[in-house]
């Protein structure tokens, strides 16, 4: 459960995280590391056959440990190729921020240097 909500978050960040040549790389190796957990999600177990023994607790027990741990390291990987990629978005977003008020300054100026014109 875990694994696929780290997925879904890390597809709607990559679809929304805006194109920039410099985060290209990450981006592309976020998506791969989705593709891959998507994979893992998708692949359901079969039924075991009728004629062998069923697995012991310990065994199955063994086998969901070794399966969580590959889970984790899957979503530590995630959350590392996370860290540029949500670094550089809100970096774009400051930097927006302070063009969207330099650009309503500018706009506020020019307003006020036409109307000082037409007096």
């Amino acid at each position: 459960m875990v694994l696929q909500r780290v997925t879904v978050a890390a597809d709607a960040f990559v679809n929304r995280a805006p194109r920039v040549k410099r985060i290209e790389d990450e981006r592309i190796a976020l998506l791969q590391a989705i593709t891959d957990a998507q994979l893992v999600l998708s692949v359901h177990r079969l039924p075991e056959d009728k004629g062998r023994e069923p697995a012991s607790k310990s065994k199955r027990t063994s086998l969901l440990e070794e399966q969580n741990k590959t889970f984790q390291a899957t979503l530590n990987e995630l959350e590392q190729r996370l860290r540029p990629l949500t670094s550089a978005l809100e970096e774009l977003q400051a930097k927006t921020q302070r063009a969207r008020a330099m650009l309503g300054t500018a706009l506020k100026t020019r307003k006020f240097l036409d109307k000082k014109e037409a007096a």
